[in-house]
């Protein structure tokens, strides 16, 4: 017994649930064996050979053939119809095929019908070139191809399920198959994502890699959480910006994506601390001293610098004191309301220079 793979079963379970929600009409009359039909239908690989009307009981031919197409590629269809030979000798066909862009049931909708022409001289075979749209989504889609009697018997023009009734009956075959639309470019929502480093010192530089995914390709933008002191350069939108950081703590580093499908944001947390070589060489410097430290209530600061503004942030980065500098040196700083530990003091001059120091609360 040959052995039926999982998907194959899963596959045609689905073309049995959909074929379960389109119409299918019951035969016509009692000759419809004999009536036009479909003897042929290609289209890419599927190439099905047939008697007239293959039923008594039902227009409708489940076939269960299907074919894989490619978006915006053109592909050629070719349907062999046959002739009412019984009663109504010379009367031409007209053609229709009908594809369900949209999956619901319906081949109605505006621009699936794929093929409409009338009048076409029975027993020949007719060929044309269809585009499938570039605006298709990847997916599976229900074809119905149809030859019917025309006017030349009485008939009205052929719909996807006889709707109005053909008054004298439905004189023709339809025959149901799946298309399998792949589009390599249709719109995917980006999903972002990046690597970056989770702790750096302060006055270091770090690069965002950017690893996000998206179509079309995204645009980005991003954005720190405290903003203050974060700079992204060349540009708060570039692709992968080098992130640098002037002032220590914790930062919200998030990047948004975005492009015509939708958006997405992803964030990373990055810890700046000042340490390693930045630290003493801050702490050596002459432009500022202050004492005493470690200390308890206040502390004193001698700038030989012009000093905009004082920050004080705790060891995990959380800002803890700021105070515009007044005109007065040395500055005395109120420090009471402050915990035991390690802080770091941050001095800011005019001239856009950073000093860093570290101080030590011990009460």
């Amino acid at each position: 017994m040959k052995k039926i793979t999982l998907s194959v079963i899963c596959f045609l379970i689905a073309i049995n649930l959909l074929r379960a929600q389109y119409c299918m009409l019951p035969g016509q009359t009692a000759y419809s064996n004999l009536q036009p039909g479909i003897t042929n239908f290609q289209l890419n690989t599927i190439n099905r050979t047939s008697g007239n009307v293959e039923s008594a009981s039902s227009v409708v031919v489940a076939t269960g053939l299907s074919t894989t197409l490619t978006a915006g590629q053109a592909y050629t269809f070719s349907i062999s119809h046959s002739e009412d030979t019984q009663f109504f000798q010379g009367a031409r066909n007209n053609l229709r095929v009908w594809i369900d862009f949209n999956n619901n049931f319906s081949y109605t909708d505006a621009g699936e019908t794929v093929l409409s022409v009338d009048l076409e001289a029975p027993a020949t075979t007719y060929t044309y070139v269809y585009t499938i749209p570039s605006t298709i989504t990847s997916g599976t889609y229900a074809l119905r191809a149809t030859a019917k009697m025309s006017s030349d018997a009485g008939h009205t023009l052929p719909t996807p399920c006889n709707s109005p009734a053909d008054p004298l009956g439905y004189h023709g075959e339809m025959e149901d198959y799946m298309v399998i639309v792949e589009n390599p470019n249709a719109g995917q929502s980006p999903t972002s994502a990046f690597v970056l480093s989770s702790t750096v010192c302060l006055k270091s530089q770090v690069t965002a890699s950017n690893s996000s995914t998206g179509n079309p390709s995204p645009t980005y933008s991003w954005t720190s959480i405290p903003a203050t002191g974060v700079t992204f350069s060349p540009s708060s939108t570039s692709t992968n910006p080098v992130i640098s950081f002037s002032n220590v703590g914790n930062f919200s580093i998030t990047c948004k994506a975005t492009n015509s499908v939708s958006s997405n944001s992803s964030t990373k947390v990055i810890s700046v601390s000042a340490c390693g070589v930045g630290l003493n060489e801050i702490n050596s410097r002459e432009n500022v001293t202050f004492y005493p430290n470690p200390a308890k209530e206040f502390i004193v600061l001698n700038p030989a610098i012009n000093i905009k503004n004082v920050r004080i942030f705790d060891a995990v980065g959380r800002q803890v004191y700021n105070e515009t500098a007044k005109d007065e040196i040395p500055l005395k700083l109120n420090i009471s309301a402050l915990e035991n530990g390690i802080y770091f003091i941050e001095l800011n001059s005019t001239d856009q220079q950073h000093t860093i120091k570290q101080l030590v609360i011990s009460k």
